[in-house]
């Protein structure tokens, strides 16, 4: 081949005694033509009565025989340590420039050496290499043997080449019908997360030729795990026991690792509890496992509670696992806790890492408490954790929660100064802090040193900038901006005509604000409950009474539920221009039978004055309703950051990154910002 020699392939040199190594390997990949082309060879080796050293015999005393066994190579015993090391680390090229080097000093390449580079393609789940030296060795005429073929299948194994690994386990059939052969196809099949194919393929071969052993199993229930299909993994599991297998701990750890995917905390704590009664301890693995699954399911008490019985046993947490109960207490808005976890990793001896400090960092930015984001972000720096704009975006953010723009402007220009670009999340965080301050003109200012930067705006950007100027009364300019949105190539969302929707309703343009939201239904965005709140307002400040109740309907007729704020207009508007009890009463009972019996204080006082407080007394002893108190309120704002932190009503157009998700991956925040600035 006219290449460079320093860029061909040595896998096509044959016996050429060429040293040199593979920049550029060329791709070699099974079929059942290069595998049948050693299959005689193979044949010829096991059928003539040699020692047949498959996968069979893997007994610790031979394990250890071949551990110590001399090298065949005498005086170079230092380079044939150093290959066998490089071999187990899975460093192929390290194992093959050990290999030429020993090859040519000993002047001899045996069938040990060649298995030896195989076992590092096979450690480092190479398969397209290890068929690249299975080529070479049968054209030098190398001595093929079991341990060749397992090495080869080994890597299709850990290459998660399924496909592959039952090629070459049915052509080099005679040397298959082994268990550990087959477990290493179905680890293939597991590595490809191709779960039931691993169940087809233990029903086909292992059931009916007995080759199930415990492996078998557990590896099974890691496939399914892997899969989040909890169920499952336990039927698997209770296979496995009817089959008089004894399931070990790592079994059960499989199993506890598929209910923490699927967020089944209470299952898992249970599992947990019942392994000691059947005689497998929990060991550091298995509660670092729970403690995932309750953080998931965004329970930090319980998350606590098996952290503190994991360390009264003496089970060393990991770092890990300090960080996972750090996040849950963040994301359920208890900042201070999370950094007594802070300080319980440190006297743990454990170095705090980014992951801790960013879940305090935000913890304490979602509560708006500005000054602490500041000092964690100061401390984060304090110990050796290199800051970036997740960081100080988050930290924006706590600004712009407590409505203080200058803050949120000093920490940009501190990043700046830090030699950290700012990113349009950056400037997205401010140019939001301007538009919750009431400052239209510097979200304006910043919007164009963003594009200045060349950084693009996102459908968030632009939406922070319509909703200031839209709470601003600068209605024309909210939908001059709506249009440079979509000359961008982008496309408006919920939120945008929610804000031009809101900027109408300012103005007291209430047929304005109702057809953007025809508009909404005629782009294919189907307007939700608080666009149509903000227009039934708009209505009900001119009292028109028809338009709010046919809102109303309408909201009906979509499948929208109607919330407090949809009657509490509906009642006041109607109590208004007709003074009517009888129709305030009928659409409180609509209220109530449409599933919302909690009314808030507010809709409870336009009752009292609409029907007189003791008949409301009475009518909500019939309803059997109770009024929302503080501690419903505190509830709802537990469920509020719940939503938040698992992002269930993320934007469409949010970016990914964690502080900026955190910002705005809920419409609902914002859109209840909306509707209170309205009002």
């Amino acid at each position: 081949q006219a290449v460079s020699p320093r860029r061909y392939c040595f896998l096509s040199h044959g016996e050429c005694g060429c040293r040199f190594l593979p920049m550029h390997p060329k791709p070699v990949i099974a079929n059942r033509r290069l595998v049948g082309s050693v299959d005689a060879r193979l044949r010829g080796v096991f059928l003539a009565g040699r020692q047949r050293r498959c996968l069979h015999g893997n007994s610790a005393s031979r394990l250890s025989a071949e551990k110590h066994r001399p090298s065949p190579f005498g005086q170079q015993q230092g380079l044939w340590d150093e290959l066998n090391s490089h071999a187990e680390a899975g460093s192929s090229r390290s194992t093959e420039r050990c290999f030429f080097l020993l090859a040519e000093q000993a002047g001899r390449r045996t069938t040990m050496l060649y298995n030896t580079v195989l076992k590092a393609c096979a450690n480092s789940g190479d398969l397209n290499r290890a068929m690249g030296w299975l080529r070479r060795m049968t054209s030098c005429g190398v001595r093929l043997n079991g341990k060749t073929f397992g090495k080869i299948l080994e890597s299709a194994a850990k290459d998660g080449d399924a496909d592959q690994a039952v090629l070459l386990y049915t052509t080099f059939s005679f040397v298959g019908g082994d268990s550990p052969a087959a477990n290493m196809v179905l680890d293939a099949f597991a590595k490809a997360g191709r779960p039931y194919d691993a169940e087809k393929w233990f029903y086909d071969r292992m059931e009916q030729e007995n080759l199930a052993t415990p492996y078998t199993y557990s590896t099974l229930i890691s496939a399914h795990a892997q899969n989040g299909s909890a169920e499952a993994a336990m039927q698997w599991l209770e296979k496995m026991e009817k089959s008089s297998q004894k399931p070990d701990i790592v079994v059960h750890n499989a199993v506890l690792d598929a209910l923490a995917k699927k967020g089944a905390a209470e299952e898992a704590v249970r599992w947990l509890e019942a392994m000691p009664s059947k005689n497998v301890q929990p060991n550091q693995t298995s509660y670092a496992t729970v403690v995932n699954a309750c953080a998931k399911a965004e329970d930090a008490d319980r998350a606590i509670a098996v952290l503190r019985q994991m360390q009264r046993l003496d089970l060393s947490p990991s770092l890990i696992t300090f960080t996972t109960v750090i996040d849950a207490c963040a994301k359920s808005g208890r900042p201070n806790e999370a950094v007594h976890w802070l300080g319980e990793l440190r006297r743990a001896g454990l170095p705090p890492n980014t992951a801790a400090f960013t879940a305090i960092l935000d913890s304490f930015a979602k509560e708006g408490l500005a000054s602490d984001a500041k000092k964690w972000l100061t401390q984060m720096e304090n110990n050796g954790i290199e800051l970036d704009c997740v960081a100080y975006s988050t930290v924006i953010n706590a600004f712009a929660k407590a409505h203080d723009v200058d803050g949120a402007r000093r920490s940009l220009q501190q990043m700046v100064l830090k030699g950290i670009t700012p990113n349009s999340v950056s400037y997205c965080t401010v140019i939001h802090a301007c538009a919750k301050g009431g400052k239209p003109d510097e979200a304006l200012e910043w919007f164009k040193k963003m594009k200045e930067e060349g950084l693009s705006g996102s459908v968030v950007a632009y939406n922070s900038v319509i909703d200031a100027l839209g709470k601003a009364g600068r209605y024309t300019e909210a939908v001059a901006m709506m249009q440079q949105l979509k000359d961008d190539g982008l496309v408006p969302d919920r939120v945008t005509y929610g804000s031009i929707i809101n900027a109408c309703a300012k103005r007291g343009q209430a047929a304005e604000a109702q057809r953007w939201l025809q508009e909404m239904e005629k782009q294919g965005l189907p307007p939700d409950v608080v666009c149509y709140n903000i227009t039934m307002k708009a209505f009900g400040l001119c009292l028109d009474r028809p338009k709010v109740l046919g809102l109303l309907q309408r909201m009906e007729e979509v499948k929208l539920r109607p919330d407090v704020m949809s009657y509490t207009t509906a009642i006041t508007t109607s109590f208004k221009v007709v003074a009517s009890t009888e129709e305030a009463e009928s659409l409180f009972r609509r209220f109530v039978a449409a599933g919302r019996n909690r009314p808030d204080q507010f809709l409870a006082e336009v009752m009292k004055r609409a029907v007189g407080e003791d008949y409301f007394k009475k009518l909500c002893e019939e309803l059997n309703v109770r009024i929302a108190d503080d501690q419903d309120r505190k509830a709802i704002r537990i469920a509020q950051r719940r939503a938040l932190s698992e992002g269930r009503h993320r934007m469409d157009s949010a970016p990914k990154t964690a502080g900026w998700r955190r910002t705005f991956c809920t419409k609902a925040r914002f859109e209840h910002a909306l509707v209170m600035s309205f009002e």
